[in-house]
């Protein structure tokens, strides 16, 4: 498993999605006051965006790749 995280100190509910399941939501913890986790396997490369507050949220991350709706995902490869 890994867990990813993400800083966002204002949001009342995230939620991660993930081409591990057909971008299925799942409920982040908030972990303290700023910061939410997810945990998921970790064996292969994914694709992955949040819903913040009911909004689609790509944060800064190292590798993205352009999505069919004109935004863009983060890519999770194992190893970096």
């Amino acid at each position: 498993m890994v867990s990813i995280y993400l800083k966002e100190a204002d949001a009342d509910k995230v939620s991660f999605a993930s081409s591990l399941d057909g971008y299925k939501l799942h409920e982040a913890d908030k972990i303290n006051d700023d910061t939410w986790v997810v945990r998921v396997p970790s064996s292969k490369e994914f694709k992955y965006f949040y819903i913040v507050d009911g909004d689609v949220y790509v944060p800064a991350c190292r590798i993205t790749e352009k999505d069919d709706f004109g935004s863009e995902n983060c890519i999770y490869v194992p190893g970096m």
